[in-house]
């Protein structure tokens, strides 16, 4: 009976053993490390977009320019009727080739100064700024255009990643409790442009301590209004 016992006590520990030991690689072994890194990134990338995301929305405008023609001839800027956007949007024109019109919203209407061109395009957002236009005497005639197309894009905010920067160097622990990160891993990111245009969102680093960088691709609303692309670099330590 005690050599069963003995024999019971011994089959025990060995698979309490074994359990500790995968335990202890399942926690601590390179793979899981990297796992857990790998995951961290795709969530401080994930917030990083969300918290400076903007959504750009745009439609294609055919111009009558012959039916315009009788009826304007002395006036240089036109009314367009698009309703459904959000308040608080302005406005930013272009026309084919994407060389800026002066537009000026108010209300559903938009005013552009179309330069006799047959085709605009005209963006809506909360960061673009109206430019000054003389609205007056201007009708809205929808003889005069046809609203071909209208879509919806989001892109990184210039303006919001510089707010980021701020909220990061104001209070870094308070963005990473937000973030929900692991409260052990560190991080910062940068955006560059290229040409030596970035933006650095980072924090003095300890010595002779393990960096993790990934970059990603993104498009970016610049302040001016002009859209460039940029990587995205994601630093962890």
């Amino acid at each position: 009976m005690k050599k069963g016992v003995s024999h019971i006590e011994i089959i025990l520990s060995f698979i309490i053993f074994i359990g500790a030991v995968s335990a202890g690689l399942y926690f601590f072994n390179p793979i899981s490390t990297s796992k857990l890194t790998d995951v961290t990134f795709d969530y401080a990338v994930r917030e990083i977009e969300k918290s400076s995301s903007t959504t750009i929305t745009s439609f294609s405008v055919g111009i009558n320019n012959t039916a315009i023609g009788y009826a304007m001839y002395d006036k240089d800027v036109i009314g367009i009727m698009i309703e459904g956007v959000q308040t608080g949007m302005a406005t930013n024109t272009s026309d084919l080739n994407g060389n800026g019109l002066k537009s000026k919203r108010e209300g559903d209407n938009v005013y552009v100064e179309w330069d006799n061109k047959d085709f605009i395009k005209i963006d809506f957002n909360e960061e673009f700024e109206d430019d000054s236009l003389s609205t007056s005497g201007i009708s809205i005639d929808e003889d005069f255009y046809d609203i071909a197309s209208s879509n919806k894009e989001t892109m990184l905010s210039e303006k919001k990643i510089l707010e980021l920067n701020k909220s990061y160097h104001l209070d870094y622990f308070a963005l990473h409790d937000n973030f929900n990160l692991p409260s052990r891993t560190n991080f910062g990111f940068e955006l560059d442009f290229g040409n030596g245009d970035t933006i650095n969102v980072d924090r003095d680093k300890p010595d002779n301590i393990n960096i993790f960088s990934e970059s990603k691709r993104v498009k970016v609303l610049r302040k001016n209004g002009d859209r460039k692309f940029a990587d995205l670099i994601v630093r962890l330590w």
